[in-house]
């Protein structure tokens, strides 16, 4: 079993942080959560934080752990009912009486979680931008040149709250070093977009700002490293990647190499992610499973993992191309959300 454990940051290093945990100190790849600060708590698993939490969160992680060692270590092994209910009433609080929930990847569509009980000057302008948007997705090609797009920086901040509560919070989203980032909402292929100056609602398979920051990379200049004796199969796989990467040209169909199917050890894959080493710009895909797409230094290549729901790496593949496919919106999704959001619109109206 894999467990995400509580850690509180200490240092940061570039793009890593110094954790601690109940199990000692540990340097943690941040690329998921952003810079973080000493003192913040994480969740981390497989070396990276993927969730920003708050010390009562932490706590409880904490409290849940001590009671499955517990259990682990037959310390409760022959007790009555009563101590096994107390045992449960002080570990799992948060999770007695709560129904359970089927995996997300088996939940059918559902619309944001959303009320229309704001105050009454707020719901019409926000009911209002969603007809607007809606009309543009219907007049809008899937793979126009210029996508649909709105400012929300002129409007009322509380209508922007209620848009961004009617638009929801979907599988998709994407960090980067800097302040720009993206969204994807409820409805799949529209983006809610933030940085300095920049407060979006896009419609497109990825937002085109985030695209042109990925493939603004610059080539590396400096030639390739000489490679330990001992490894196997890396330095081939490097080469093969740089001659590509520095080959590619925008819109070309991806080429994938799952190293999960090629003979490599643990010291070739380490040397391999050295070498082609890594940006601060990440993408993570809920859809099914979890996928962990991480840009590296090289123009047009990326990390592309799949996790299970026990966080097990089950493919580990490098990607060349523009943008990974599984972290953009296909014709078929644009077609659905329209629908999709025609049907919301609808159904808050006649709430």
């Amino acid at each position: 079993m894999c467990l995400a454990l509580p850690m509180q940051v200490l240092a940061m290093e570039g793009s890593f942080a110094i954790c601690e945990s109940r199990n000692g100190r540990e340097r943690i790849d941040t690329m998921l959560t952003g810079p973080l600060e000493p003192g913040q708590w994480v969740l981390c698993f497989l070396g990276a934080a993927r969730e920003v939490i708050d010390a009562e969160r932490a706590a409880q992680v904490e409290s849940a752990l001590s009671g499955l060692e517990s259990i682990l270590a037959g310390a409760n092994a022959g007790a009555d009912q009563a101590s096994i209910d107390a045992l449960i009433h002080t570990h799992f609080a948060d999770l007695v009486d709560r129904e359970p929930q089927r995996p997300g990847e088996v939940q059918p569509f559902r619309p944001p979680l959303a009320e229309l009980n704001s105050l009454p000057e707020v719901v019409p302008a926000a009911m209002e931008f969603l007809h607007t948007l809606l009309a543009a997705l219907n007049a809008t090609p899937y793979d126009a040149p210029q996508p649909v797009r709105f400012s929300l920086l002129t409007m009322d901040p509380a209508v922007r709250r209620e848009v961004n509560e009617l638009l929801g919070e979907g599988e998709v989203s994407v960090l980067t070093g800097g302040d720009l980032q993206a969204q994807e909402t409820a409805f799949t292929g529209i983006w809610r977009i933030h940085g300095d100056g920049v407060d979006d609602v896009e419609a497109s398979p990825f937002p085109h700002a985030l695209r042109a920051l990925a493939m603004a990379r610059p080539a590396p200049q400096l030639p390739a490293a000489t490679p330990p004796a001992e490894l196997m199969n890396a330095p081939a796989i490097y080469h093969e990647i740089r001659s590509l990467s520095a080959q590619w040209q925008p819109g070309r169909d991806a080429h994938v190499m799952n190293l999960s199917l090629l003979p490599a050890t643990p010291g070739d894959l380490l040397w391999l992610d050295e070498q082609l080493g890594r940006i601060s710009f990440s993408i993570l895909s809920r859809g099914f499973g979890n996928c962990r797409i991480t840009a590296t230094a090289l123009p047009y290549v990326w990390w592309v993992q799949y996790f299970n729901d026990m966080e097990k790496l089950i493919l580990n593949s490098v990607e060349i191309v523009d943008v990974p496919a599984v972290a953009l919106a296909a014709i078929e999704d644009y077609e659905e959300t329209t629908t999709r959001l025609a049907e919301w619109i609808e159904s808050l109206e006649s709430a």
